[in-house]
């Protein structure tokens, strides 16, 4: 495919520097009164030591005359009405590759026609013995125009795998006039030399002959030819290209779109992911926190039984329990600590009561006297039990 965008390719289409060799190369040759444009490679014929059919550009100097092949004739048959009709589907099943804008091209152009009429089919031999350089003799009937056109065009025929003849397009007067495919040099270098054999030019300027006089004689004719028509294919031109940028841009737009959904999607699936990511780790964490300060309950838990254990343990052995009542027997200091020279809460004097709460290895014993909490020592404690 020619590196050329199709804006730039339908320019050189009427670009005034081409449009002598764009009228002349694929309308089907009905414009015949412009000049035709000599081919800038002549090339010689190259036979020294090779054989006819060996030569690829043998084919090319042999006489043509009107071709008898039924095949070759149908093929080109059908082509002409698929044409004529504009059915582009039907018409890349026998000729192919066909562009789009050729596409548009043939639906455009087959408004304009009615059909193709007096079909005479010239061939040669093509590069091989399986393909054919093909020269085909037409009028064209245009829609509400009496009189007909001569015209002249251009095929090369080749053979497929399944042994049936089609027409490579990649040859078409359109696709020379817009490079939209590339063509093979060698093949390029053999239709060049075709179109200068003399039996060739002979054939062109006979249609050009018949062409020039059939406008002449008709004013309608002339005046479709080289005014209706041109401004019609100015404006297809113009409309196919701007119908191109505006699917371009459409294109571009719906691949901006997709590509912002994609991002935008792949932002929520990241937010999404994070947002996981961060529940997961707050709920690790507060299980983590759950455990610890679970753990940390079991233990301070397990250590006030422990504790209260080695209270009880310790009240049992010295003979105190606690809520015990004791009558005391004498008068008894009362201390705010556990210690002789700890400041004496209160004293209590015989014959009143004390409450055991705890007593502790130190030698002390937690009471409840008159409603306050004091230190009594175990031993003077245990002295009054009665």
């Amino acid at each position: 495919m020619n590196s050329l965008n199709l804006k730039d390719r339908l320019s050189m289409i009427f670009d005034r520097d081409r449009w002598t060799l764009w009228m002349k190369k694929y309308f089907r040759y009905v414009l015949a009164v412009l000049v035709l444009l000599a081919m800038a490679l002549i090339l010689s014929r190259c036979t020294a030591g090779t054989s006819a059919d060996e030569d690829p550009m043998s084919g090319v100097y042999q006489k043509f005359s009107e071709d008898s092949n039924e095949e070759l004739n149908a093929l080109i048959q059908q082509y002409y009405k698929d044409f004529a009709d504009g059915n582009v589907d039907d018409l890349q099943t026998i000729a192919t590759p066909i562009s789009d804008a050729e596409k548009s091209y043939i639906q455009f152009f087959s408004q304009y026609v009615e059909e193709y009429q007096n079909l005479k089919v010239y061939s040669k031999r093509g590069a091989d013995d399986s393909s054919y350089l093909v020269s085909v003799y037409l009028h064209m009937k245009f829609k509400d125009i009496e009189t007909t056109a001569a015209g002249l065009d251009f095929f090369y025929v080749q053979t497929n795998d399944e042994g049936k003849l089609y027409i490579n397009n990649i040859y078409s007067s359109f696709n020379q006039a817009n490079g939209e495919y590339e063509l093979d040099d060698n093949i390029a270098s053999l239709i060049a030399a075709f179109e200068q054999q003399p039996d060739v030019t002979a054939l062109q300027a006979e249609v050009q002959q018949e062409c020039n006089e059939a406008m002449v004689e008709d004013e309608s004719l002339n005046t479709f030819v080289n005014v209706t028509l041109q401004d019609a294919i100015t404006k297809w031109a113009s409309d196919y290209r701007a119908q191109v940028a505006a699917q371009e841009a459409a294109e571009q737009q719906a691949a901006a779109e997709q590509k912002a959904a994609e991002e935008a999607a792949a932002a929520q699936a990241a937010a999404e992911q994070q947002a996981a990511e961060q529940a997961a780790a707050a709920q690790a964490a507060a299980e983590q926190q759950a455990a610890a300060e679970a753990a940390a309950a079991q233990a301070a838990a397990e250590q006030q039984a422990a504790q209260q254990q080695q209270q009880q343990q310790q009240q049992q052995a010295a003979g105190l329990a606690a809520g015990q009542q004791i009558r005391l027997t004498e008068s008894t200091n009362i201390r705010t600590s556990m210690s002789e020279t700890a400041p004496r809460l209160a004293l209590a004097y015989a014959g009143e009561y004390v409450t055991v709460q705890m007593s502790y290895a130190e030698g002390w014993t937690k009471v409840t006297y008159n409603g306050q909490e004091g230190y009594v020592r175990t031993d003077i404690l245990q002295a009054q039990v009665q």
